[in-house]
């Protein structure tokens, strides 16, 4: 972790394309493509979480970046989401089942990432 100056500009931009690959996500068929489909999920809240670091004036890099970022983001109402956010770093494939079971809950923690990005 390292200090940087907040720069709203490049958080927006980060943002816009964590929105492209959510797109990309919910367009693609879970049933076929189910580990890709959890790999662009978890790549929007990571964009997500980014963009809220930045904005507080923080970026993660090297070992144990992506850990440290959930660490740092995973507060307030996120905070609950914590262990299921860390889970998602080690999955690599997983069933369609797993996507569609926790479809619902990865919009909401990315819902509540946007919520937080527009406050900061």
């Amino acid at each position: 972790m390292r200090r940087v100056y907040a720069d709203r500009h490049k958080a927006e931009a980060i943002v816009s394309m964590a929105m492209l690959c959510l797109k990309r996500a919910e367009e693609t068929n879970p049933r076929e493509y189910a580990s890709l489909v959890l790999k662009d999920y978890y790549a929007v809240l990571r964009e997500l979480m980014a963009a809220l670091a930045l904005l507080d004036g923080y970026a993660f890099s090297g070992e144990g970046a992506h850990e440290q970022l959930i660490n740092h983001c995973a507060s307030g109402e996120l905070a609950s989401h914590r262990a299921f956010l860390q889970q998602l770093r080690d999955y690599s494939f997983v069933s369609p089942e797993y996507v569609t079971r926790n479809h619902r809950r990865i919009l909401r923690i990315a819902m509540l990432l946007r919520k937080e990005i527009r406050n900061a």
